[in-house]
């Protein structure tokens, strides 16, 4: 592993370079998007991340820490055209390019890699009205009657009246506005769900090649009781077999609560949270529900104590048959909102392989090994 980190490890100047751009970057954003009464902000999203920690050293020394995250908060006050003052805050990311094969092949695959991960949050309240959907976490978004949005809104076909906007339209839109604005950066831009990844590259010198690194822009709608939502654009886990329409979903987000109680983490747990995911890690369940899982065991066992280094074993055996028993169950409840069942909807199929390949790591250590040497291939 520390030679693995001492061959890719990012260069300290580099890593500047990248947070000078992104600033850039997402200021113009901003300014593109006002153009269109669209006043968003960005906010700190949740510090959750998908490979290792790396911490380089000037010499290229290296070594990698089962850890949380490595991240620079930066402040930079953003004054926007309603005159509201925020914090510009954003996360930094230094990742193993093997862990992500499909960006591997836009990163010159293997490499490390820096992401950057903004959340920026549009305050709907005054113009969208929140609308419940047969499926406890989702909601749909509703037009309110005499207003108007610039994205493309769908009119119900039963009553006219209702106009819907869909995630879809959301994101085409600022996709759209994104590559006018930051054209002179010649981004690619990656399809990841409900986010905007760019992979932009910072042009190379005499000296240096191209320096490449990922920018995670995850936009949400703010509505009048605070609530976050994502947009929920297609689920490849999900049925939704009572979903009365279809696509036009969206998920309430608790990135700002997670990310708290995870700063409140001693470092053994930050540590065992991040196998605890690195096990499961995407070819199995998103990090969305293993987050859940991890801050309700967190919450049973509350003496830190339970989690110093001679119990790891224990509470990561805790954490897979916790996540076991939700599977059996069928229910996983939301950390945030006990009454809700996140695992709603889902494949049963999926489901299944799931519960297989939880009982599997519970029960077979050789398999528990395999598993973690094929993460690191």
């Amino acid at each position: 592993m520390e030679k693995l980190a001492k061959k890719n490890s990012t260069q300290h100047e580099k890593l500047g370079e990248a947070k000078k751009t992104t600033y850039h970057m997402i200021d113009e954003i901003i300014e593109k998007l006002e153009e269109d009464s669209i006043y968003v902000y960005p906010e700190l999203r949740k510090s959750a991340i998908k490979g290792f920690k790396v911490d380089g050293s000037p010499d290229g020394e290296a070594n990698i820490e089962f850890d949380i995250v490595l991240i620079m908060r930066i402040n930079k006050y953003v004054e926007l055209s309603h005159k509201r003052i925020v914090v510009y805050q954003i996360c930094t990311k230094l990742q193993i390019g093997t862990l992500l094969p499909k960006l591997g092949l836009h990163l010159g695959g293997g490499g490390p890699c820096i992401e950057l991960d903004v959340m920026l949050v549009w305050d709907v309240g005054e113009i969208i009205e929140k609308v419940p959907s047969p499926i406890a976490n989702r909601c749909f978004m509703m037009v309110k009657p005499g207003t108007n949005i610039p994205m493309q809104s769908i009119t119900d076909e039963d009553d006219h009246n209702n106009r819907y906007l869909r995630p879809f339209s959301l994101l085409e839109f600022f996709n759209e506005k994104i590559e006018m604005c930051c054209r002179k950066y010649e981004p690619t831009l990656v399809d990841h769900g409900p986010c905007i990844l760019m992979v932009v590259a910072i042009p190379k010198t005499e000296d240096d090649p191209d320096f490449k690194f990922l920018i995670d822009i995850v936009l949400t709608l703010k509505v009048n009781n605070d609530e976050i939502y994502v947009p929920k654009p297609t689920d490849i886990f999900n049925d939704d077999p009572v979903l009365i329409r279809p696509h036009y979903s969206w998920v309430r987000s608790f990135s700002i609560e997670e990310r708290s109680e995870i700063l409140e983490f001693i470092p053994e747990k930050k540590n065992l949270m991040r196998v605890f995911k690195f096990i499961l890690f995407k070819s199995y369940l998103p990090s969305y529900y293993l987050k859940n899982i991890f801050l309700k065991v967190c919450h049973k066992f509350s003496n830190d104590e339970l989690w110093s280094e001679k119990y790891l074993g224990l509470r990561l055996i805790d954490l897979l048959q916790e996540l076991l028993t939700c599977l059996k169950n069928r229910n996983l409840p939301c950390f945030f909102q006990p009454n809700v069942d996140i695992l709603v909807g889902i494949n049963e199929i999926f489901i299944l392989e799931n519960r297989r390949v939880c009982q599997k790591l519970t029960d077979d250590e050789e398999f528990m090994l395999e598993t973690l040497n094929k993460r690191l291939e």
